[in-house]
C-alpha cells in the first residue's frame, strides 16, 4: 500500500503499476478477521482490495484486507510519493505489455521519421516528421542504421481470392472494450524530484549495458548533456500558443478520424508550464489541462530532453549513423532506459505506469542541440490498458527577441493503442507564436527643485 486517506487508496501491485482506488462510505475494512477502519492501515502494508469499475475505467474499492505489516524498507520506500497520483485525481485507467519486438504482424501506425518524407495519410493529416527537407543524396547511415517507416497508414490489401480465408490475425491479451472519450492515457513528464522514490531510484551516473555506450564516454552525448543543461539554465520566460488535434481510428490502416481541437495559451516562467484560455473544440472549458477528457501530454519544453540526457537516468546510446533534418546535418543516437531508472509517467483512469522506453534522438552537428526526440514505451503489464504509447517531439530554433533565438519545440505526436484491439488515437500537437515576457522597469533621477 503506498497511500490511504480519506477518499483514496492507492497500492503498487507487483508488476509496478500504481492503482488508486475511490473509497466511500460503503467501503468495508478487514485487518486480522476484524472490522478496521482507514487509520489502521500504513504505508508499505500488504492489503488485498475488491472492487468494482465503471465504463470509464475508474476503480471504487467495496472491501479492503489487511494481509501483513510492511518491513521498515517497505514502509520507507512507499513513504515517498513523488510517483503518486493527485490525491484528488479523477484518474482514468485500463491494460498489457508494449510488446514492440512482436508487432511484425501488427497492422496499426508507429511514429518513426523517414528522411525527405512530406506525405500525409489519407485524411489529409500530417505524418510525423513531416516536415523534414528532402536529405541529401550522399547522406551517411551506418550498416545498422533505423530505416523503419514514418506514421504511415498501409494501403488496403489486394482483394482476397474467393476461396482465401485470410491470414491468421494476432491478438494479444484479452479483448478490451471501446475506449471511452475519457479512457486515453495522459503522457507527462518526470516529477522534480523524480528518481528518489520507489520505482524511481536512479544511480548517481550511468552504467553500460550490452550494446550501448555509456553517456559519459561518448564526447557527442557529453556535449549534447552540456549545451542541454546549460540551454535550459539560460531559457527565458515565454509564452506560445498549443493548438492539438486529436484524431482517433478503429482501424488506422484506413485513416484516422479526427475528434476536436483543443487549444491552449501556454506560459513558461521559471521551469514551469501553465496553461491558460483552455478550448476544446472551440468551446472554453473551465477546468485545468489535466482535468479535460482525451488523450494529452506535457514536458515537451524542457524536462523530456533533460531527463533523457540526465545521469540520473542512465539512458545507453548507441551511434546510428547520420541524418538530415529541416536543412542541419545531425547525429542519430538509439537509447534505452530501462523501467528503474524511468521518469515517464503514463497515466490511465485509475492508474498509472512508469515504463522501459526505447528511441532515437537527433543530436545537431554544429551547435550539439537536439532536434528530434521518438521513444516507445516497453514492456507495459499485462493489466495495463495500452499496449502502444509512443512519442515523437521536433525541436528547432525559435526568435523571441530582436537577436535572441532558443531551440523550442515545434511539433509534437502522441500515438497510443488499446490493448488487444485496432482501437488507436493520435494527437498532433504543434507551438506557434512565441513571444518573451520579462519585467522590467525605467528609473529617472531628476534634478531637486531650487529654493
Amino acid at each position: 500500500m503506498r497511500r490511504c486517506i480519506s477518499g483514496q487508496l492507492v497500492i503498487q501491485p507487483d508488476d509496478h503499476r500504481i492503482v488508486w482506488y475511490r473509497l466511500t462510505g460503503r467501503t468495508s475494512y478487514q485487518k486480522d478477521g476484524k472490522e478496521a477502519g482507514v487509520s489502521d492501515f500504513a504505508p508499505g502494508d500488504r492489503v488485498s482490495v475488491d472492487s468494482t469499475e465503471d465504463d470509464e475505467g475508474n476503480f471504487t474499492a467495496t472491501e479492503v484486507r489487511w494481509l501483513k505489516a510492511g518491513t521498515g524498507e517497505e514502509r520507507a520506500a512507499a513513504a515517498q510519493d513523488w510517483d503518486l497520483p493527485r490525491p484528488a485525481s479523477s484518474g482514468s485507467g485500463a491494460g498489457s505489455p508494449s510488446r514492440n519486438e512482436s508487432r511484425g504482424d501488427d497492422e496499426r501506425p508507429i511514429l518513426r521519421r523517414k528522411s525527405g518524407d512530406s506525405s500525409s495519410n489519407d485524411n489529409g493529416a500530417p505524418a510525423a516528421g513531416a516536415t523534414a527537407p528532402p536529405a541529401p543524396a550522399a547522406e551517411q547511415k551506418d550498416d545498422d542504421a533505423d530505416l523503419r517507416p514514418t506514421t504511415l497508414v498501409r494501403p488496403p490489401d489486394p482483394p482476397a481470392d474467393p476461396d482465401d480465408p485470410g491470414r491468421p490475425q494476432l491478438r494479444r491479451g484479452a479483448p478490451a472494450r471501446r475506449p471511452q472519450a475519457n479512457s486515453m492515457p495522459v503522457i507527462t513528464d518526470a516529477p522534480a524530484n523524480a528518481g528518489a522514490g520507489t520505482g524511481g531510484q536512479a544511480p548517481a551516473q550511468a552504467t553500460a549495458t550490452r550494446g550501448g555506450i555509456v553517456a559519459a564516454e561518448d564526447p557527442v552525448i557529453s556535449k549534447a548533456r552540456e549545451v542541454a543543461f546549460s540551454y535550459v539554465e539560460s531559457l527565458p520566460n515565454f509564452y506560445c500558443q498549443q493548438l492539438t488535434t486529436r484524431y482517433q481510428s478503429d482501424n488506422p490502416k484506413t485513416g484516422w478520424r479526427a475528434l476536436d481541437i483543443v487549444s491552449a495559451d501556454v506560459t513558461y516562467e521559471d521551469g514551469r508550464e501553465s496553461y491558460k484560455n483552455i478550448k476544446v473544440g472551440g468551446r472554453a472549458v473551465n477546468r485545468a489541462m489535466e482535468d479535460i477528457e482525451g488523450t494529452r501530454s506535457t514536458g515537451e519544453f524542457a524536462t523530456v530532453l533533460v531527463d533523457l540526457l540526465s545521469p540520473a537516468t542512465g539512458a545507453s546510446f548507441k551511434r546510428d549513423g547520420q541524418d538530415t533534418i529541416r536543412g542541419r546535418t545531425a547525429w542519430v543516437y538509439k537509447f534505452e532506459v530501462p523501467r528503474e531508472r524511468s521518469h515517464w509517467r503514463i497515466e490511465a483512469p485509475s492508474q498509472l505506469y512508469y515504463p522501459a522506453f526505447r528511441g532515437s534522438v537527433w543530436i545537431d552537428k554544429e551547435t550539439s542541440r537536439v532536434l528530434r526526440i521518438e521513444q516507445e514505451a516497453r514492456a507495459m503489464p499485462l493489466l495495463f490498458p495500452f499496449d502502444t504509447v509512443e512519442t515523437a517531439t521536433d525541436y528547432d530554433f525559435v526568435r523571441l527577441a530582436a537577436n535572441e533565438q532558443f531551440l523550442l519545440p515545434t511539433e509534437s505526436e502522441v500515438l497510443n493503442c488499446q490493448r488487444g484491439t485496432s482501437e488507436c488515437a493520435r494527437n498532433k500537437i504543434e507551438f506557434r507564436n512565441y513571444r518573451k515576457f520579462d519585467a522590467s522597469s525605467t528609473i529617472k533621477f531628476e534634478d531637486a527643485p531650487q529654493n
